[in-house]
């Protein structure tokens, strides 16, 4: 395993970058920056349900496969790890399989939040190595079109040449940079152009994680956290999870903070109902009042005389107390409403037939 390199002191870092202001020109200015800090391997996480290897990874077959593939073939050629693009909603395993990568190279990962302007890439340049992983949050905020209230700095242009020439353009021309892997990680592939996501060569399919897969991450989180998760108790936790293994990951650690042993069915329902108000098949305290007020407030009649249920969505987030934020209900309310065929968009937010049941359920 690599030893975490040495890290230069403020000064020895303010003198590296007066050297390169002396060799610009005139105009061209370079502010200092503190760069940042590796995460060795060894600490990459204090949160003792991240998985530190490929191995220990739940679900994602055909990702992991593939990635374990192209990390074998660097470390028996001893080369760098091509950049690799992570897409996915919250909460599904970006972040750890960054840190599951950097983990299985042995190298240090270095974290920044997009946009990463030409400061920041100019401070990592003294203190990264090759080899070494940058991984990029958010990387689709690197190229947004509306730039508003971002400098020419943080365009994404410095970040091509990094990942495809290997060098950081400047004032003072192009500056060699260690040969590094960048991790950029997405909740939205649609807001990257085209001219960014080629220079991502690895790009894993990360899948909706199955029921199953989630039962298998309740029981292996139970393990890690000291409890026994009953099958019957993994099943709840996965079915109201909605798919997301972070919410899986909650429900088990609240259940081991209120049980000393052995988590059962009582003691899952109390941490999804009472504790975490959802319902067993995962619906939110919100996604539960858009549906009753849909239902009970959204009644009309249509020119054809039939009856349907909407509202628009600053209606909605008015009366379930969001403050007509109509981003928080498009990002974290209805899409799993929709994915479970409780609404549709068209003229405001309507009801379907499953979800005039489902909102019948909850006002029963």
């Amino acid at each position: 395993m690599r030893t975490e390199p040495a890290w230069p002191s403020t000064d020895e870092m303010r003198a590296r970058l007066t050297q390169l202001q002396e060799t610009a020109p005139p105009t061209g200015t370079v502010d200092y920056v503190e760069p940042p800090r590796p995460v060795p391997t060894g600490e990459r996480s204090k949160n003792v349900l991240r998985p530190e290897r490929l191995s220990e990874i739940v679900g994602q077959d055909d990702a992991v496969a593939l990635i374990q593939r192209f990390i074998d073939t660097c470390q028996r050629k001893d080369l760098t790890l091509d950049n690799v693009l992570l897409v996915g909603a919250g909460g599904t395993g970006k972040s750890t399989f960054s840190h599951v990568i950097a983990c299985e190279m042995g190298v240090n990962v270095y974290e920044a939040q997009a946009p990463v302007n030409a400061d920041t890439l100019l401070a990592l340049r003294q203190v990264m190595e090759d080899r070494d992983i940058l991984r990029v949050e958010e990387i689709h905020l690197q190229a947004l079109s509306e730039r508003r209230g971002k400098t020419a700095g943080s365009q994404p242009e410095g970040l091509y040449a990094l990942m495809e020439d290997g060098v950081l353009p400047t004032a003072a021309g192009l500056l060699d940079f260690p040969d590094i892997t960048i991790i950029g990680t997405t909740t939205d592939e649609g807001l990257l152009p085209d001219s960014f996501i080629d220079r991502f060569p690895i790009e894993p399919h990360l899948v909706p994680y199955d029921e199953t897969a989630l039962a298998g991450m309740a029981r292996w989180n139970g393990d890690k956290l000291g409890v026994v998760v009953t099958p019957t108790a993994a099943d709840m936790f996965a079915r109201a999870s909605r798919g997301v293994p972070r919410q899986v990951n909650n429900f088990v650690k609240n259940a081991a903070s209120l049980n000393d042993d052995i988590v059962g069915t009582e003691e899952a329902r109390e941490v999804i109902v009472s504790l975490n108000h959802c319902t067993l098949d995962g619906l939110t305290i919100d996604m539960q009042r858009m549906l009753t007020f849909l239902y009970t407030k959204g009644r009309h009649e249509n020119a054809k005389g039939d009856v349907v249920y909407r509202a628009s969505v600053n209606t909605i987030a008015t009366a379930i107390g969001k403050s007509r934020d109509s981003k928080a209900i498009a990002l974290r309310v209805e899409p799993f409403l929709i994915q479970q065929g409780y609404i549709q968009i068209g003229q405001g937010r309507v009801l379907t037939d499953a979800g005039i049941e489902r909102a019948k359920e909850l006002t029963a």
